[in-house]
């Protein structure tokens, strides 16, 4: 969505399949075909991931707890990144805004709902949820905050 060439020092999908589909395409046409295609590759992975999670041998009252888990993450993440967009282009001092935005699109997504889904599918309290939230949401907005120079 930003339009990087890079993501964490490797090419990002869209420039390396931009690249693979040059040939004789115009650079407008590579560059549509590799967007393109990233997003297809994006929904493909969210379409694996949904079809792991429904495969996995899980009871139906793990499948029932911990759905809500991984829908609120999936909604997390997109909120992050549409504060990231908001945000792009309009520097701030606001550090609450931008630890915001590093908690949405990076910390829930990267610590804390993995913990809790694991935590959810072992039997975890209320009480120990919130606690691996305590943990979790510092260490993924540190994460967040280091893993590209500012935002996650």
């Amino acid at each position: 969505m930003d339009a990087s060439a890079t993501r964490r020092g490797k090419p990002t999908v869209h420039h390396t399949l931009t690249a693979r589909h040059i040939d004789g395409r115009t650079q407008a046409a590579a560059r549509r075909l590799g967007t393109g295609t990233a997003i297809l590759i994006g929904d493909l992975a969210l379409t694996w991931s949904d079809e792991l999670l429904h495969t996995a041998d899980l009871t139906h009252a793990q499948l029932r707890a911990v759905l809500p888990l991984i829908n609120a993450m999936s909604t997390e993440v997109m909120y992050g990144q549409y504060l990231d967009l908001l945000a792009t282009g309009a520097p701030t001092t606001d550090l609450d805004h931008a630890l915001t935005i590093i908690r949405y699109k990076t910390a829930k997504y990267t610590c804390e709902r993995p913990l809790h889904t694991g935590a959810t599918l072992a039997g975890a309290s209320a009480d120990l949820l919130a606690t691996l939230s305590q943990f979790a949401l510092p260490l993924g907005e540190a994460f967040g905050c280091s893993s590209s120079g500012g935002m996650g």
